[in-house]
């Protein structure tokens, strides 16, 4: 089992479709094991970087077994997370719960940078 890498390490997924790029830094065996991405395992944590270009829309979902936090480092996001919209900056962060409603749109004119970090909560 390896510990420690380096950026050279990792195997970004890239979707040129819609011109996102997603780094998975930690990945769950279960869910990311086939993917061949280069990056860690744990039992329950997930840490994702995404690039999205201005425009890009991640439409409203949820997740059943997932708890997760998105972090903005860069751009303008309008995120919702159930009845509750506001758009954010560098800095700005939202908490979905299981099962809870939640999507964004990049509204800036810039790529927007954001950490997604979740935790599996149910086997």
């Amino acid at each position: 089992m390896k510990y420690i890498h380096t950026p050279a390490e990792n195997n970004p997924i890239e979707r040129s479709e819609d011109g996102a790029k997603t780094t998975v830094v930690v990945g769950v065996p279960k869910i990311h094991g086939d993917m061949n991405l280069g990056n860690f395992f744990a039992n329950r944590l997930v840490c994702a970087i995404h690039q999205y270009p201005p425009g890009f829309e991640h439409k409203t979902h949820s997740h059943p077994n997932l708890e997760q936090i998105y972090y903005v480092f860069t751009g303008q996001a309008r995120i919702k997370v159930a009845d509750e919209e506001a758009v954010v900056g560098p800095g700005g962060s939202s908490h979905m719960p299981p099962n809870t409603p939640h999507g964004f749109k990049n509204v800036g004119n810039d790529t927007l940078i954001v950490a997604n970090i979740s935790a599996v909560v149910t086997d």
